[in-house]
């Protein structure tokens, strides 16, 4: 198994040019069929990926769906 931290999940959801190649690493981890993920990971991404201060922070909606997938 492969265990996925946070920031693996944040990478794969970036906007950011300059880290369009780490997007990319991060969703093809995410594909991997033994990858996973603990609750913790999953709940310091939807704080991370939601909060305000955040330069393209995703709506409710839209990271509780993330978390569902």
């Amino acid at each position: 198994m492969i265990f996925l931290d946070t920031n693996i999940l944040l990478y794969s959801i970036g906007t950011r040019q300059e880290d369009a190649s780490k997007a990319q690493v991060a969703r093809a981890l995410l594909d991997q069929r033994h990858a996973v993920l603990s609750v913790q990971v999953l709940q310091e991404f939807y704080v991370q990926a939601t909060r305000a201060s955040r330069p393209d922070p995703l709506p409710h909606d839209l990271a509780a769906a993330f978390i569902r997938t």
